[in-house]
């Protein structure tokens, strides 16, 4: 890669991200998402995720919401040594506190109250046509992941993971509590291939 286009490249991703989120009106946890989403909002609070009262929660019968729970709970593992347990949306109900939850709300109705819940519809109804398009909803209650697809709950699973890594940062004597900002991101894909 020449110099001219590696400084193309940066002037273009810092670009991006000022023109869809705000260079400095997101936490740096935002900024530095890879790819950068489309919007954010900032809803100016932190939260703590940890290993003991945390769970992932999807519906297992849906195969690819059962392998991103699976996926988000080894990343998560992993990178943090934050062990989550994984909930089945069809045999228990979502937990009032301290949720990882992902899947299609037209499929798990308990996915559409929560998001009925959190004024959510307007941001979901403008992803039609955005097969890989998702919204994802940070709170101290939770973390909601939405999509219609496969593909677009996978995404935001790996945006929910970006943010809970970005700011692993525990406390002394906290080996498993994370920082966690509070926002709400709509992504989708520019182009009809997402690539990085």
């Amino acid at each position: 890669m020449t110099p001219a286009r590696a400084v193309w490249l940066s002037i273009t991703v810092l670009f991006a991200t000022q023109a869809h989120c705000g260079p400095l009106a997101v936490p740096r946890a935002v900024r530095e998402l890879v790819p950068p989403p489309q919007r954010c909002h900032d809803k100016g609070e932190f939260f703590s995720v940890d290993g003991h009262r945390w769970a992932i929660v999807v519906n297992r019968s849906v195969s690819a919401d059962a392998f991103t729970a699976t996926r988000l709970q080894a990343e998560l593992l992993q990178s943090l040594r934050l062990n989550l347990t994984i909930v089945d949306l069809a045999k228990s109900p979502i937990p009032q506190v301290g949720y990882l939850a992902f899947g299609d709300p037209a499929v798990s109705p308990a996915l559409g109250q929560l998001a009925a819940q959190r004024n959510l519809g307007a941001k979901l109804a403008r992803l039609s046509g955005q097969p890989e398009g998702y919204v994802l909803d940070t709170a101290a209650t939770g973390v909601l992941g939405l999509g219609s697809t496969g593909s677009a709950v996978f995404f935001a699973s790996v945006t929910a993971a970006q943010l809970i890594n970005a700011t692993a940062n525990p406390g002394p004597g906290k080996h498993d509590t994370y920082r966690t900002p509070a926002v709400t991101i709509t992504d989708w894909p520019d182009v009809g291939m997402r690539g990085y």
